[in-house]
């Protein structure tokens, strides 16, 4: 009686872990599809209305704890007034949760390609990054999303020119609030740049040589962020009191060291108005 009660008890245990891996398993394909999901969703919302947003393939591992994700031939689109850009890469892996929208962590190693427009001329970029290890935060609770990557051994090649950029270190933060109104004296955006050990390109050495220590910058977004850039959302943003505030600048470029603050804004006719102090 107590060996059937035994084998029994076995049969019951054994039952229990084959539906324990079973749940398991089903719950991390589902996470997996729901990672696939997000990636699209994440994906189409950077490029808005007119955009468009194509992948080779999405391939997610990790079973059974996390969700790691290997996006191939990447490809985002977009218009603005000055025209088309296109961003594509290679590759790039993301770690990112299924169940809640925390951070998703990303490697933008590899080689990528940048084309859009400044003004009449076309830039057609290569970048190269041997590491590039980032962050994303969703915006929670009322703050704002933010983007942190740090990518070393950094190279930046025109197309067309053939001038190239190299830079031992860099860091990028970009972040943005949500809210749909912002106040003129409220930053709804800004961007945080570090760069080290930088390499110019060959017309640099015409000015002050082609080595550059460093160039940092802070620089936030007064009022609502003006986007898309057409003379209309811009004149009303200067209109409401809108202003760009340059928290920080400090570059050292050859014998030239400079540390100043202060913003720059629009005039009537929608050209840049300075107003640097010199720290």
């Amino acid at each position: 009686m107590a060996h059937r009660f035994q084998n029994r008890f076995v049969y019951w245990l054994f039952a229990l872990f084959l539906i324990a891996v079973a749940g398991a398993t089903g719950s991390w394909f589902i996470g997996a599809d729901l990672v696939r999901q997000r990636i699209n969703m994440i994906a189409r919302g950077s490029v808005a209305t007119g955009g468009s947003f194509a992948v080779q393939s999405i391939e997610i591992t990790g079973f059974p704890f996390t969700f790691d994700a290997a996006v191939m031939g990447l490809r985002l689109s977009g218009r603005t007034p000055g025209g088309v850009w296109e961003w594509q890469a290679s590759r790039l892996k993301a770690r990112i949760s299924p169940w809640r929208s925390t951070a998703v962590t990303f490697d933008l190693a590899g080689t990528h390609k940048l084309r859009f427009r400044v003004g009449r001329r076309p830039l057609d970029l290569e970048i190269k990054m041997g590491q590039a290890k980032g962050v994303f935060h969703e915006a929670s609770s009322g703050g704002p999303h933010v983007l942190k990557f740090a990518p070393k051994k950094l190279t930046i090649r025109e197309a067309i020119s053939r001038q190239q950029m190299d830079a031992e270190e860099a860091s990028v933060q970009i972040y943005r609030t949500v809210a749909k109104k912002t106040d003129s004296s409220e930053t709804s955006a800004g961007l945080i740049i570090s760069f080290k050990n930088v390499t110019l390109p060959e017309e640099a050495e015409k000015l002050l040589g082609r080595k550059m220590a460093r160039l940092e910058a802070e620089i936030q977004v007064l009022g609502d962020l003006p986007l898309p850039m057409e003379r209309p959302v811009l004149s009303r943003w200067r209109r409401d009191g809108g202003i760009l505030e340059i928290k920080n600048l400090d570059f050292a470029w050859g014998p030239v060291k400079i540390k100043a603050s202060g913003t720059l804004g629009l005039d009537d006719r929608l050209q840049p108005r300075f107003g640097l102090l010199r720290a």
